[in-house]
């Protein structure tokens, strides 16, 4: 379904579910993931995640892809060419302080909701779409100008360090 629905009809020849679809050395050209000490596992803090081990996560992690591709399929959903009959699902907009449907932010009504995405107005860039997610030891973010089709995505990986005392619960010994 990923190739028949979404990577033939975008071209996106840098896309694959991890591991079941991806091409020999996909790994060996992505960055180590490590845990990071917020990531709610305390005991994987430093460790590095395997590279397409990312089914634990599903749709949070299990596609692949380049920056290339991803800002090729972000320019896809948000002008309509992904999910045409979809398309107004997606924008519903919910209002993040009332919960109530909304029409469009503005300055005063920042921030809004879609079907798994954000749509904000904040100066001086004006209106944008948005999304970041991110599993262990990875995390994605995009942002779509809808005036002028740019589309920014930024992939990171979680680098190893010393574990964060903030991040010790009641019953742990704080890290100097």
């Amino acid at each position: 379904q990923l190739a028949r629905r979404i990577t033939i009809p975008l071209g996106l020849h840098s896309t694959c579910f991890a591991p079941y679809s991806c091409p020999p050395g996909t790994a060996s050209r992505m960055p180590t993931p490590y845990n990071a000490s917020g990531s709610g596992l305390p005991f994987l803090v430093n460790q590095p995640v395997p590279k397409l081990a990312l089914t634990f996560g599903q749709g949070a992690g299990g596609i692949v892809a380049s920056l290339r591709d991803l800002t090729a399929w972000d320019r896809a959903l948000y002008t309509g060419k992904m999910l045409p009959p979809q398309q107004q699902e997606l924008e519903s907009l919910v209002n993040v302080f009332t919960s109530k449907p909304g029409q469009v932010t503005s300055s005063t009504d920042p921030v809004a909701y879609g079907l798994g995405v954000i749509q904000a107005t904040f100066s001086p860039i004006g209106l944008f779409w948005t999304y970041e997610g991110g599993t262990a030891g990875m995390r994605v973010w995009h942002v779509y100008d809808p005036r002028t089709g740019v589309v920014i995505a930024l992939a990171l990986n979680s680098s190893a360090g010393s574990p964060d005392p903030a991040d010790n619960g009641p019953d742990q010994d704080t890290v100097d």
